[in-house]
């Protein structure tokens, strides 16, 4: 008998795998980034099919296999549905996806990082203009890279954040310096080598 682990994931990546499955890269509130896989996700009777979308928030059920994860079930988690978000956030949120994915190695737990993610997501649904769809985007790329470790650059978004979420004080602070703020990204990921 396998040991069933339930966490909330957000899907941040997946592929098909053979006729009907799929890969799923996940990243957790308990467990970090996993790589798990659905069996027969892909066909039309598959209750996880409409759950399992891709950049879709949801509370999964996994156990460990010999060689990968497993999802055994999944339950919708309040969060819009991706495709009603604005399309410039939709880039955002793929973006913000591939960087988790690249950037967070392993199964160890950042419950924080999951929160602030999951937060950034709830700000995107409250803006509509570009500049502030892209003041979260480099917020919450100051903030992975700064709870990953790779981050030593400005620290008032930091530490703002940790206060105020994703205020409209914040949002008009990082507009204002976001060149500032690209550059030091960039020395950031140069210097993480990844």
């Amino acid at each position: 008998m396998h040991t069933i682990y339930q966490t909330k994931a957000w899907i941040i990546d997946c592929i098909d795998v053979g006729e009907a499955n799929k890969l799923f890269w996940l990243f957790t509130e308990k467990y970090g980034v996993l790589v798990a896989s659905a069996q027969s996700v892909r066909t039309t009777k598959s209750k996880l099919n409409p759950i399992l979308q891709l950049y879709s928030f949801c509370l999964v059920e996994v156990v460990r296999g010999k060689d990968v994860w497993r999802i055994t079930n999944a339950v919708q988690m309040v969060h819009k549905p991706f495709t009603e978000y604005p399309k410039h956030a939709q880039r955002v949120i793929a973006r913000i996806a591939l960087f988790l994915k690249r950037l967070y190695i392993g199964e160890e737990s950042d419950n924080v990082l999951f929160g602030y993610v999951s937060q950034s997501l709830d700000a995107l649904q409250d803006f509509f203009d570009k500049d502030s769809i892209n003041a979260v985007e480099l917020s919450v790329t100051i903030i992975i890279l700064h709870r990953l470790g790779y981050w030593d650059g400005e620290n008032t978004i930091v530490h703002t954040f940790e206060k105020q979420g994703f205020s409209n004080s914040l949002i008009t602070y990082v507009s204002k310096i976001s060149s500032q703020l690209h550059l030091e990204i960039g020395e950031a990921i140069q210097g993480s080598h990844l």
